[in-house]
């Protein structure tokens, strides 16, 4: 059972946080408040299939939140 539980923990550390929803919440804001951005909203989505059909999460949805790098510039950095 250890074995089984540190596999859990390391997979879950390669791939990232997993949050629970709460009812009526969307994916686009919880990926704001997680990164602090919208422009890795694909990759969370990409790392969510279940959930591209669905705007609106259940209570109890579960979101992989992998770990991304937030240091990604926006146009408007770009060009100042």
């Amino acid at each position: 059972m250890e074995k089984i539980n540190q596999n859990l923990k390391e997979d879950l550390e390669s791939k990232g946080h997993i949050y629970i929803a709460k009812d009526g919440e969307r994916l686009d804001t919880i990926v704001y408040q997680y990164y602090g951005t919208l422009a890795l909203f694909s990759k969370v989505l990409s790392a969510n299939p279940n959930l591209t059909q669905k705007p609106i999460l259940n209570a109890g949805d579960r979101v992989i939140l992998p770990f991304l790098d937030t240091n990604i510039k926006t146009l408007d950095e770009l060009w100042s």
